[in-house]
């Protein structure tokens, strides 16, 4: 017996295989958040078409991840600011930039978002991806004075504070 689909329901449930595909990638390594240049928008992009096409309880679970994923990014910062830890003139390091590993790609990184916001608490923040050019950090933390790219990862550790890893 076949089953017919429409064609709004064979499109969207390819976008729900491809994207629940990609996110089980993604939890086998976790990190601060869900990154990339194109899934989060992509993601966005879901949660419209699931609305458009009145597929209310699979955009309400989209929107869910979006939001976890937002949270997850605060409470990186959140916890260890929570701890009464002043930022002003202390050296944070954060191991990696790209949005994941073996990759130099660092637009929709959570690493941006963690290194904005330990410069509003006033850190001074060194950098080690190796695989991320020195200049693409500097644009995305909009060539901040205090943020730093170090070439070595030993170099970069000593003298830190709180140090943050992908």
């Amino acid at each position: 017996m076949h089953v017919l689909h429409s064609a709004p329901s064979l499109v969207l449930g390819f976008f729900i295989f491809k994207y629940l595909s990609s996110v089980h990638r993604l939890l086998r390594k976790p990190g601060p958040g869900l990154g990339g240049p194109y899934l989060l928008p992509n993601m966005h992009a879901l949660v419209y078409l699931c609305e458009h096409f009145n597929l209310h309880d699979q955009a309400i679970y989209w929107r869910a991840v979006l939001e976890m994923d937002e949270y997850q990014r605060r409470r990186l910062v959140e916890v260890v600011t929570g701890h009464n830890l002043s930022f002003k003139s202390k050296r944070v390091a954060v191991l990696g930039f790209a949005y994941k590993a073996s990759t130099s790609d660092s637009r929709g990184s959570p690493s941006v978002d963690i290194v904005r916001s330990l410069l509003q608490e006033g850190a001074s923040v060194y950098v080690y991806d190796p695989r991320v050019a020195a200049e693409d950090v500097m644009k995305a933390c909009g060539n901040h004075p205090d943020v730093h790219v170090a070439g070595a990862c030993p170099r970069l550790i000593q003298g830190s504070s709180p140090t943050f890893a992908r």
